[in-house]
């Protein structure tokens, strides 16, 4: 898995996720999103998943997590470009009421 990010608008961190999210990379994503809370006053965050081809149990209790610090450094989480396979795991485990998944990056930002 490779994680490339930058920030937008002064106020949005947005992550690009490419390869498999599972147990054996899935908290590279959580200590990077961790870093930059620590190291940036943007809080709102989108992660896009356009080129996530697998993501297994790790990576959606990851998801969740990442979620769930987000919300409390008082920021919110946008999942974009949600590949056909990875949308299917969060329609089947009902994780799509939990996450606000939109289909682009210019969406994701009109909702913060």
């Amino acid at each position: 898995m490779q994680i490339t990010s930058y920030i937008k608008n002064d106020n949005i961190y947005i992550v690009k996720l490419s390869g498999e999210v599972d147990l054996y990379n899935a908290n590279k994503i959580k200590d990077n999103i961790s870093t930059h809370l620590k190291n940036s006053t943007a809080r709102n965050i989108i992660i896009n998943l356009d080129e996530v081809t697998y993501i297994d149990s790790t990576g959606i209790g990851t998801l969740i997590s990442i979620r769930q610090i987000i919300s409390g450094a008082r920021g919110e989480l946008r999942l974009i470009h949600v590949t056909n396979s990875v949308k299917k795991i969060f329609e089947l485990t009902k994780l799509n009421m939990l996450f606000k998944i939109l289909d682009d990056e210019e969406a994701a930002i009109a909702t913060f």
